[in-house]
């Protein structure tokens, strides 16, 4: 399937409302020379013929077509993702998963389930870990031996049941699966009916009169055509490069005429891949991705405490953090060192609570006191670098979010901006960024905790790559969010400022999943 941006095949428009005229009561307002109906021997005046009603709701229904053309010409389209090479931002073809350990919802590429359906067996049973009693599907039923494999699709518990003789036959596959929160491998089945149809989204077409592109949008635009036989289908990419830029890819990141391209707040967000959190229960295999090290500390999957009151104490966080993505199920071992995390701290007593950030190079440390009175201050490698008056009191609980992405240093408490610090790196890390959250003299809880990523664009195609590409006055580089799975500017090259159609605007359906595109 091609990477291209599809319109929905519906025809849109509906009859729009009566629009024709309505007789009121006629003035008795003849002019002379003409007999009215109530002279006497005069003829009865004819009356004025009323439009039809027939021609008068083809009109409407007219100008509801040329209206909604026009719209659809200059205003707002709508479109059908059909390829996952903007996942996770927009879905194609997929299916929804739900980690039966910890519930952890995810999307997978249709691709992945592929077109080997078999026939299988479709039986009610009770799983014996479990106890639901739900759908199993039996495959190679009676045909190898008298007994086969069942899979509770609740909780992924497989147990071998006796070879039914009958029953309804259905088409089904089996495939293999780890949520890529919790780390629990699982088997899942998978019936034509769990597919789902790609996103469909607004595009804003007349957004592209009030504003110029920025990076980061989400276009939509007509594929370049750079040669006879090639066809212009409807892509839609991130915006990466603007027109007189030099762009280059390098360790993931994105730069612009030599220095790295930052993105704000609200775009990382967006862009961001959470790769665990708390707040997730697991129910069949614990994963606790914290060591702890000094203090008394009591770790568990939904918080993390601990009791230093006489000496300093942190956990570091163990899971791997790299650019794979559970949609593709691409097996990648890059490490990312872009990462973020947000969690809700209380400490009790007077002390210090501290985060840090190694990205390989640099150590970057939040340090905040707790008490009556202090400031809080962010270091770069031991050496203070920022400071505001901010404390914590104890006993009261705060949101802390701390965050490395794209050589910039981002920490916000309760939702406000407290520092933001950016530097130059030089160095290319091939290992996960650590992770660390502390204190020193207070005992503390830790809960709510998520760790994030951003997006690592791969060294994949020839543009923009091993050396930096120059943009013409009328050219744009535009990527996939799925970087491993994307054909996009790094293969093919830019787009012609004239090729732009407009902005991804909205997710209208599936309707649960209506948001904003960001």
């Amino acid at each position: 399937m091609s990477d291209e941006a599809q319109p929905p095949q519906e025809t849109q428009g509906e009859n729009g409302p009566d629009t024709g005229s309505h007789p009121g009561v006629e003035k008795n307002t003849a002019p002379q020379g003409v007999v009215k109906d109530d002279d006497a021997g005069g003829k009865p005046a004819e009356k004025k013929k009323e439009g039809s009603w027939v021609r008068e709701n083809v009109e409407a229904v007219i100008v509801a077509i040329v209206l909604a053309l026009i719209i659809r010409q200059f205003a707002m389209e709508a479109f059908v993702i059909p390829t996952g090479s903007m996942a996770p931002t927009l879905y194609g073809e997929h299916v929804e998963i739900s980690c039966p350990n910890c519930a952890r919802v995810f999307a997978i590429d249709r691709k992945q389930v592929g077109g080997g359906f078999e026939s299988a067996f479709r039986r009610h049973a009770q799983c014996p870990r479990c106890k639901s009693n739900g759908v199993v599907y039996l495959y190679d039923a009676g045909e190898w031996s008298d007994f086969t494999e069942a899979l509770c699709q609740d909780c992924g518990h497989r147990w071998t049941v006796e070879n039914p003789t009958s029953g309804k036959t259905v088409l089904a596959t089996r495939i293999s699966l780890t949520c890529p929160n919790c780390g629990f491998d699982f088997q899942k089945d998978i019936t034509p009916s769990d597919i789902t149809g790609g996103h469909k989204i607004l595009v804003n077409k007349a957004g592209l009169l009030v504003r110029a592109p920025r990076r980061w949008d989400i276009i939509v635009f007509k594929f370049p055509e750079k040669k006879k036989g090639v066809s212009r289908k409807n892509y839609i990419k991130r915006l990466i490069g603007l027109p007189n830029e030099e762009i280059l890819i390098r360790h993931g990141d994105i730069c612009v005429n030599g220095r790295i391209a930052r993105k704000e707040l609200d775009v990382i967000h967006a862009m961001a891949f959470e790769v665990f959190s708390s707040e997730l229960k697991q129910k069949w295999k614990q994963l606790i991705p914290w060591t702890p090290y000094g203090g008394d500390w009591q770790l568990g999957v939904g918080s993390l405490e601990v009791d230093a009151h006489e000496d300093e104490a942190h956990v570091e966080f163990t899971k791997d953090i790299t650019a794979a993505l559970p949609y593709s199920n691409a097996d990648s071992s890059t490490h990312v060192n872009d990462v973020g995390f947000r969690l809700e701290v209380t400490c009790r007593d007077k002390g210090e609570f501290f985060c840090c950030i190694d990205d390989g190079e640099h150590a970057f440390c939040l340090r905040v006191p707790v008490g009556d009175e202090g400031k809080v201050s962010l270091t770069m490698d031991d050496i203070e670098v920022k400071t505001a008056d901010l404390h914590f009191v104890p006993g009261k609980s705060y949101t802390v979010e701390f965050l490395n992405i794209d050589d910039r240093i981002l920490a916000l408490v309760d939702g406000e901006q407290v520092f933001r610090f950016d530097y130059n790196s030089e160095v290319h890390v091939s290992d996960d960024a650590q992770i660390t959250l502390g204190t020193s003299d207070t005992a503390a809880r830790f809960e709510k905790i998520h760790v994030y990523r951003d997006i690592y664009y791969l060294d994949k195609g020839e543009h923009a790559i091993y050396s930096a590409e120059r943009l013409g006055p009328d050219e744009y580089f535009a990527m996939g969010d799925n970087s491993g799975s994307s054909s996009d500017s790094r293969t093919w090259g830019t787009v012609p400022e004239a090729n732009l159609l407009g902005r991804g605007f909205i997710i209208f359906w599936p309707i649960p999943q209506i948001r904003f595109v960001k």
